[in-house]
């Protein structure tokens, strides 16, 4: 039984599923964050560009971090591990389609907000009413 979310994802021409994390990878996901702000953030007298450098990395770890989990979760890729996957997703994505797939997998695992206009009804579904500003 499967009950985990999924959605296509399109990204240059090709197309392929994705699927929201288990609870399981949610924790994982979680440590996998702590492990590398842990690990890897620079010093605080550390030089801007590395840095900067180590943001870039973690981000793009994170990112593949999740699509292969979400891959995973729609069915063996060719008999892959999930470290296989996660290899060959930070060999063939660009950050570009990791940041988007990654972003679709923590929307469809409700882990992030979905942001929308400015023109949003108020929370109670009406319009809020203009007020002419008295003399």
């Amino acid at each position: 039984m499967n009950f985990l979310k999924q959605k296509k994802f399109e990204y240059n021409g090709e197309s392929l599923m994705m699927s929201e994390l288990s609870a399981l990878q949610r924790v994982e996901y979680f440590d996998h964050l702590v492990t590398q702000a842990e690990n890897e953030a620079p010093a605080d007298d550390a030089e801007s560009l590395k840095r900067t450098a180590v943001y870039v990395r973690m981000n793009i770890e994170s990112n593949a971090f999740l699509v292969a989990r979400s891959l995973l979760n729609i069915a063996p890729v060719g008999g892959q591990s999930l470290d296989e996957i996660h290899a060959d997703v930070l060999n063939t994505w660009p950050p570009v389609a990791l940041e988007q797939a990654a972003k679709m997998v923590l929307e469809l695992s409700d882990m992030q907000v979905k942001t929308t206009g400015d023109d949003e009804p108020e929370p109670d579904g009406e319009v809020a009413e203009q007020v002419p500003a008295e003399k």
